[in-house]
């Protein structure tokens, strides 16, 4: 599996469960997210990594920036996670997660 199949799963995920997904193809700045998932109004974005995948520096500071501002950004490496991270949100525990 790579993280494009991953993303795959996270759209078709969404799409079976009425939430908003995009994956973010270009980025005007480097660093960002791949997608963002929109859940109860809240926007969640997700850096989908496959378990060889490194979180580069650059990303790791966008996503802790982000989380400090309030933007809620996770990073995953496999759909088992992204679903462990659905769950906690959507029982109201949407903690930040950064390696």
């Amino acid at each position: 599996m790579t993280s494009s199949n991953i993303q795959a799963k996270i759209s078709e995920w969404a799409d079976r469960n009425g939430f908003l997904y995009n994956k973010i193809v270009s980025a005007a700045r480097s660093g960002w997210p791949d997608c963002i998932l929109i859940i109860h109004g809240i926007t969640y974005y997700f850096e989908v990594k496959f378990k060889s995948d490194k979180l580069r520096p650059l990303q790791k500071r966008k996503i802790q920036k982000m989380n400090k501002h309030d933007t809620i950004a996770f990073v995953i490496y496999n759909f088992r996670d992204f679903l462990n991270i659905v769950e906690r949100i959507l029982n109201g525990k949407n903690h930040h997660l950064v390696d």
